[in-house]
Formats: structure tokens, sequence, C-alpha cells
């Protein structure tokens, strides 16, 4: 049985970086951690930088947000490096996926309705060919 459009992320790289953030009400380090009270939270709504480096080098072909409070009309931007040398750049990628015209049902879904709006908690994923790198930046 093959499930050509599943997609797992077996290693979780943040886990093992060095984390800094534009700025830190709660610490980006509580990204590292698994309990859901632990949380990072930016001190205000301006453009935030996430930045992490790795002890050595490493393969990515994936990155999820998981669990943001991000509006859907939000856009991140993932860009991994060797070194100095781009590795990968997402562009802005939008925190939720728009239901278009055509699939939008009218009068039974809300205008602005989004593909993330039926699953649990929120999620933003960027999957794109392995790459590798050393670090790390996303900008939301």
């Amino acid at each position: 049985m093959t499930f050509p459009n599943m997609r797992m992320i077996v290693n979780n790289l943040n886990d093992t970086a060095t984390l800094t953030a534009t700025s830190e009400a709660l610490p980006i380090d509580y990204t590292q951690r698994s309990g859901r009270a632990y949380v990072w939270r930016s001190t205000d709504t301006a453009t935030q930088v996430i930045t992490g480096t790795w002890s050595g080098t490493e393969f990515a072909d994936g990155a999820t947000l998981y669990r943001h409070n991000l509006s859907p009309s939000a856009a991140v931007q993932l860009e991994i490096f060797q070194d100095e040398d781009p590795a990968y750049n997402s562009g802005q990628v939008p925190t939720a996926e728009l239901i278009p015209p055509p699939v939008l049902r009218v009068g039974i879904d809300p205008w602005g309705a989004t593909y993330n709006d039926e699953i649990p908690v929120p999620l933003t994923s960027i999957w794109f060919p392995p790459v590798v790198g050393n670090n790390f930046r996303i900008t939301i």
C-alpha cells in the first residue's frame, strides 16, 4: 500500500538548532519543547525573524509551523543556507490556502474559507526538494 501524498517529519531539526528571534515576549527556546504550555510569543505584530544554526550540516526537505495563531492572510518565508550561500528560499508563502471559487460551496462555506478551517490546529507546511544547509531563517 502506497501513500504518495503522505509526508512525515521524522527528525525535527528545530529541536537541535541554536535559535534567536527578533523579539521574545516568551522565549524562542520554548519552540523546542513539546509541552502545550510552552509557546513563543513576539512582543508585537511587526515582522518577526527567527534564525537557527545547526552544529553541523543537515538535510532538509520540509518545514511546518504547527499550532500558530497567524491569520490566513499572513505570510511566512523560509530560507536555508550553507554558511552564507542560499540553498533554498520559499519566497512569501501564505499561512493558509483559501478555497478557490470553483471549489467553494456557495451558501455553505463562508467567504474567505481556507483548507485549514476544518483541522483541529492551524499549521503551515512548506515542502521542497532536499537541500543541505547549516542555518536557516524564518520571516513572519
